[in-house]
């Protein structure tokens, strides 16, 4: 079973990393894809346009938007961000916004960035949120697919300056023995294209998603190998962070021993092409 190409998936957080991915793949799978963003006119969203992707003003917070939006579409998918609105509450809310807008225009999959063991994980407050806004999804009855995501590898990417951060309190938190899984935003956009592509090996299930498994040893020698250098890491970015922001604080010390359980035998079955830490270090500096 496949989409077809007259379809539109809408895209949620398009000029974000996860929405970025998704768009690329989308696009590459022949899909049309509709872009919601605050900014049409931003350089971000002229981007886009030029991979022929329809750009549409709008928000979270504006029903009217969104009800113009899912107009005419087919899927959705849908990525907020509990660090820019501030509280849980507005993220459950943006969510609940855009599935009451997905419901009414009847689209038939909706696929949500979504967190890892969020679940069971009632200490973590931006994990409950997530947790919440896939129980209104299901409340709904709109036909879904969760992709609960792990650590991402992009929070290492040496070409972003929050790598500094994390790469100044893995080795703290992990020490030389804890194994840490993640994924790359990249194979996060595979899973979401092929989530619509595919409905009937991923319609109404809750997916955990990762790429590799790895120590901090394991980690610190993929980066060597692939840039020949050492990470740059910020004390004070760590000082600052794990000490102002309790709910980062909390997260890091959770990830002190092994938290997640994707099984990632089986997701290199469905996605052979599924990136480990090496690979994803090799491709950032192949673009560099």
């Amino acid at each position: 079973m496949t989409l077809a190409k007259n379809k539109i998936i809408l895209v949620v957080g398009a000029t974000g990393k996860q929405g970025g991915a998704v768009c690329r793949h989308l696009i590459q799978a022949g899909i049309k894809v509709r872009a919601l963003t605050r900014k049409p006119e931003g350089e971000s969203a002229k981007a886009l346009r030029t991979l022929g992707i329809e750009v549409v003003a709008g928000n979270l917070n504006d029903i009217n938007s969104l009800d113009q939006a899912t107009t005419d579409v087919y899927g959705v998918f849908a990525v907020t961000n509990f660090w820019e609105v501030g509280t849980g509450k507005k993220e459950v809310q943006q969510n609940k916004n855009l599935a009451d807008s997905a419901k009414k225009h009847g689209v038939q999959h909706y696929v949500l960035a979504s967190i890892a063991r969020c679940d069971d994980n009632p200490n973590l407050a931006h994990f409950v949120t997530k947790y919440e806004c896939e129980q209104y999804i299901q409340h709904l009855e709109l036909p879904y697919t969760f992709l609960r995501a792990v650590y991402f590898m992009d929070n290492i990417n040496p070409k972003d300056q929050g790598a500094n951060f994390h790469w100044a309190i893995l080795p703290s938190i992990l020490g030389d023995e804890t194994s840490l899984q993640m994924i790359s935003t990249d194979d996060i956009g595979w899973f979401a294209t092929n989530a619509f592509l595919h409905p009937e090996q991923f319609l109404n299930k809750a997916i955990d998603i990762a790429g590799d498994e790895v120590t901090y040893p394991q980690l610190l020698a993929a980066y060597k190998r692939a840039f020949n250098a050492d990470p740059k890491k910020s004390a004070i970015l760590k000082f600052l962070l794990m000490n102002m922001i309790p709910e980062i604080r909390k997260m890091f010390n959770w990830y002190r021993e092994p938290r997640f359980k994707a099984d990632i035998a089986h997701l290199k079955s469905l996605h052979p092409q599924l990136s480990s830490i090496e690979d994803y270090f090799r491709k950032i500096n192949s673009t560099s």
